[in-house]
């Protein structure tokens, strides 16, 4: 960690002294000054031309080998003076050579020491940056999560908010649904007690006349008995006649109880349906269908129960006809012995 952070200091300060130094022998001197005096480091070739990258492989060669001729001739103190001996001058300037290395390396050691304090306080803070990085990191990763979370959430709450627009104007659909199979089953309710009521009116009727010929019957009958006493194997079976007929009445009267019960018990069901229409609109749907066949079958039926009374009243006033008949014919064959005894009295 500490070698990248020289390395991105090293490589910013370059960077500002190509700015400063445009002539690429100059950049290179520059750069060699850098390393080698504030960060320690020996300068090279391929390093040089790996931080700078200008020019030829030559250019950092020869810059280079500048730099070090110009150090060494820097490092060497000269004494010019016209009185000392030439011996005294070049022990004096390595005197001085000598102070100046050994100064030198006093300063480099106090740089060391004072890079490693460095180095260790940058490691601190670099470990601390390293906390809060991961820190950072950690924030963000949370605040990622709960982005998604949130943004999960916000999709859920969106179908679930379209969800329950559909849901409210299904709703809404089957309601006025269910209003307009209550409006249809109230009017087929009062239909059915229309019918209802006029099939009862109609079989009261039909029973009333029913009576009728019962008393028709049982006055014929009467009449038959009292008038015809002579044809007893014609009053017998014309007597039961009159009693299957009058059975055939009864049983027509009971079969017309029976409707009228089932009737009451299709009423009951059918309230049962309109009951179960507000579950679903298909129960709905089959209950009016199955109501309108039943009322088809109703009328199919009071049809046929009208061409039976029609039937029974045909059979009635023919029994009646027959009756009347065979009274007349009762009366003629009454008479003709009178006839006779009047003509045996005269011819006495």
């Amino acid at each position: 960690m500490e070698d990248f952070i020289n390395e991105n200091k090293l490589i910013a300060e370059i960077d500002q002294l190509r700015t400063q130094f445009p002539d690429t022998q100059d950049l290179y001197r520059e750069v060699c000054t850098l390393l080698f005096f504030r960060y320690g480091i020996t300068p090279t070739a391929n390093k040089l031309y790996q931080l700078v990258r200008k020019g030829s492989m030559s250019a950092p060669a020869d810059a280079l080998s500048k730099f070090w001729s110009n150090l060494r001739d820097k490092s060497r103190v000269r004494i010019e003076h016209p009185d000392l001996p030439e011996t005294l001058k070049i022990a004096t300037a390595d005197l001085v050579a000598t102070i100046w290395n050994t100064a030198q390396e006093e300063a480099h050691g106090s740089l060391a020491s004072y890079r490693i304090v460095s180095d260790e306080a940058v490691l601190a803070a670099q470990t601390a940056q390293d906390g809060v990085v991961k820190s950072l990191e950690i924030a963000e990763l949370d605040k990622q999560h709960l982005s998604e979370e949130l943004s999960r959430a916000l999709e859920l709450n969106l179908n679930l908010q379209q969800q329950l627009t559909a849901v409210n104007t299904i709703k809404a659909g089957l309601e006025l649904q269910i209003l307009d199979v209550k409006a249809d089953a109230s009017s087929q309710q009062v239909r059915l007690k229309e019918l209802t009521q006029d099939f009862t009116q109609e079989l009261e009727k039909q029973r009333h006349a029913l009576q009728l010929a019962e008393e028709r019957f049982r006055t014929s009958e009467t009449r038959a008995l009292l008038e015809i006493d002579r044809e007893r194997v014609q009053s017998s079976k014309l007597q039961k006649e009159i009693e299957q007929a009058r059975l055939s009445a009864l049983e027509l009267n009971n079969r017309h109880q029976d409707e009228l019960r089932r009737l009451q018990l299709s009423m009951g069901e059918y309230r049962q349906q309109i009951g179960s229409l507000q579950g679903s609109l298909e129960v709905i749907t089959q209950s009016r269908d199955s109501s309108h066949k039943e009322l088809v079958a109703l009328r199919i039926r009071m049809e046929e129960l009208q061409a039976s009374l029609a039937f029974v009243k045909s059979e009635s006033d023919g029994r009646l006809q027959q009756l009347s008949e065979i009274r007349n014919s009762e009366k003629k064959v009454a008479t003709k012995p009178t006839r006779k005894n009047r003509k045996s009295d005269l011819a006495s």
